[in-house]
């Protein structure tokens, strides 16, 4: 069981370290709202804490969300077969 338990967490791990090495590639504006967005804020939230309007917020998640896609296709496949 601690075996199991120890290699999940390990590759738990690596998915976190090339999630981040991921996001910090992007421009800072883009990190911010994907960040604010996987720490579980709405975009309504996301707006008013970065002073944004909505369109900007969502525009934004787009964006991070294709340049991501289009520049790092391998590495979240390697994510999602771990």
């Amino acid at each position: 069981m601690q075996t199991i338990v120890t290699s999940t967490e390990a590759v738990l791990e690596r998915k976190a370290q090339l999630l981040w090495r991921i996001i910090e590639q992007l421009p800072k504006r883009y990190q911010e709202v994907l960040i604010l967005k996987m720490e579980g804020l709405k975009y309504k939230d996301i707006m008013e804490t970065l002073g944004l309007s909505l369109k900007t917020v969502e525009s934004q998640m787009r964006i991070a969300f294709i340049k991501t896609r289009e520049e790092y296709r391998e590495d979240l496949l390697l994510l999602l077969m771990e």
